[in-house]
């Protein structure tokens, strides 16, 4: 009974995000717990994606998942950067950012991390937790710190 009410309950949540537009392949698994999207982009998840609790994406362009990545728990994707523009004089110095977010297939971002906007991370890759992603991370590696930096090559 417990197996029928999870399938229940994840179909109508699998639902309500593809309202908010998430857009789902193969056997997609989203947290029940806290997992929040906001802004008008999409969110493509490939096949075997799996985002836990806590993990918050900022959305205001589309942000790609490749096959079998994971999010980690508390983890943050923002494609957007704004001081308040046109409001903030700081807006002069930093205008504001709106760019996609490429993650790779076999990637795993750990706990706490956080991907900036225009970012891309390659495929089999593994962003350490509480890491701060600011370019674009090379495929088969190990990236780690603030910001991240590749620590070393993974053999896959």
């Amino acid at each position: 009974m417990k197996k029928i009410m999870i399938k229940a309950i994840q179909a109508i949540q699998r639902y309500l995000l593809t309202k908010q537009g998430w857009v789902f392949s193969n056997n997609v698994i989203i947290s029940l717990h806290g997992v929040k999207k906001i802004g008008g982009g999409r969110v493509y998840c490939a096949d075997n994606v799996n985002i836990n609790a806590g993990t918050m994406l900022v959305a205001g362009a589309d942000i790609h998942i490749g096959k079998n990545s994971t999010l980690a728990y508390r983890t943050l994707l923002t494609t957007n950067a704004n001081p308040n523009a046109p409001y903030n004089e700081l807006a002069k110095i930093y205008p504001p950012i709106h760019k996609e977010i490429e993650i790779g297939d076999n990637v795993w971002i750990g706990a706490g991390a956080i991907v900036l906007p225009g970012c891309r991370i390659g495929n089999n890759c593994v962003i350490a937790a509480g890491s701060v992603v600011t370019t674009d991370i090379p495929s088969n590696t190990m990236a780690a710190g603030i910001p991240a930096r590749v620590k070393k090559q993974l053999v896959v």
